[in-house]
């Protein structure tokens, strides 16, 4: 059955590449047998000196193939996704050596992928890798000679080109899953490491019990960062977001660590309230205030905001108790509102602003933040 899956021309190439060498292959093969080795396991088994096993091995990570753990002075190397691996590796099987060696090219990989989105001429390829009509014309026939693909002719002069072997884009859609699948273990791991770093509490407290509080005004992002920290991936999640009135908390347990991630509303009437009344904070460990970078047309209020509530604190004697971390969330790198130049100058501005506000002796963290599925953040101070 014929896998309708959308493919990553350029991490399905690397992959293919990757299969093309022979130590590398020996190396996967071994690993699929063996679950777990080191780096000197592997320089045995091959016969390689350290460098040359090095140089694989740093490819095959790169690539999405291999994951590693550090064990004192040595690495330990696995296969990513191992049961989706296996299958595939089964699968490729079947097909001759020549043909996965025909994969491992990005021209050829980019005429499959428009085939198999039903665009099949010649000047649909032109269109979608920019090369000229030689170089495809020279790809196509290689695929052709290759079985992989065929063509018909239409009066005499047109070809239209159709998949002549479907166990290819059979295999092209499962390397895609395995792919998918071993950047999803990828992003789960660096987001959980951005979790941890996220939550921290400095000088931690016996028993390790924490309270966060995420401010900022309605619409910044500041629930889907809750839910982000909790671990939560399904994008169903995040489409289900309402705004939040009053304050929602969100517990959280990482080990002996337990937090509860208090979400106030940013919506007016609650802005008043509790920029006029601190107690709510009381027993809060951090302040994480959220500002929508690309919400440029609030960000006096947001400001404001933020002067409000740090001048409660400073008022009470308690604003020395607070970490306060900002975030200029909704740094999406793919942005259609800001470009990333705008978005630069006003996050600038913004800490300048900022740096204003604070009082002698506090320390506010900067960040920039996005969210897809996996909450990502930069540190800029």
């Amino acid at each position: 059955m014929l896998m309708r899956v959308c493919m990553i021309v350029d991490e399905t190439c690397s992959f293919f590449k990757a299969l093309a060498d022979p130590t590398r292959r020996k190396i996967l093969e071994v690993l699929s047998e063996k679950v777990v080795l080191s780096s000197k396991d592997l320089e045995e088994i091959t016969h390689k000196s350290q460098s040359t096993i090095s140089q694989h091995l740093k490819l095959l990570v790169d690539v999405g193939i291999l994951d590693f753990r550090q064990d004192h002075w040595q690495k330990i190397y696995s296969i990513k996704a191992s049961d989706i691996y296996r299958t595939l590796m089964k699968m490729l099987e079947t097909l001759p050596e020549s043909t996965v060696d025909m994969l491992s090219d990005n021209t050829r990989l980019s005429i499959i992928d428009c085939i198999r989105e039903n665009k099949n001429t010649s000047r649909d390829f032109q269109e979608r890798t920019g090369k000229t009509a030689p170089t495809i014309h020279e790809n196509t026939e290689k695929l052709c000679a290759e079985h992989i693909i065929e063509y018909d002719k239409e009066n005499g002069r047109l070809k239209r080109f159709r998949f002549a072997n479907p166990a290819v884009l059979d295999a092209i859609g499962e390397v895609t899953q395995f792919l998918c699948a071993a950047r999803d273990q990828r992003n789960e791991a660096v987001s959980r490491s951005t979790i941890k770093d996220t939550l921290f509490v400095e000088s931690p407290k016996q028993p390790l019990k924490h309270r966060i509080a995420i401010m900022g005004l309605d619409n910044a992002g500041k629930t889907s960062i809750a839910l982000s920290l909790k671990g939560i991936t399904a994008i169903g999640e995040y489409q289900k977001v309402a705004p939040t009135t009053g304050m929602q908390p969100h517990g959280i347990v990482d080990g002996d660590d337990e937090y509860t991630i208090l979400d106030f509303s940013g919506q007016e009437a609650y802005r008043s309230s509790l920029a006029g009344n601190v107690s709510h904070l009381v027993g809060v460990d951090k302040i994480i205030y959220v500002i929508d970078v690309q919400d440029v047309g609030r960000h006096d209020v947001a400001l404001e905001y933020l002067q409000e509530v740090i001048g409660q604190l400073k008022s009470s004697g308690t604003l020395s108790q607070y970490q306060v971390n900002v975030f200029f969330h909704k740094c999406d790198k793919d942005s259609e509102v800001i470009n990333a130049s705008k978005m630069n100058e006003i996050i600038e501005s913004l800490v300048d602003q900022i740096s204003q506000i604070a009082t002698d002796g506090m320390r506010i963290d900067f960040y920039e933040t996005a969210i897809a599925t996996v909450f990502s953040k930069k540190k800029l101070n």
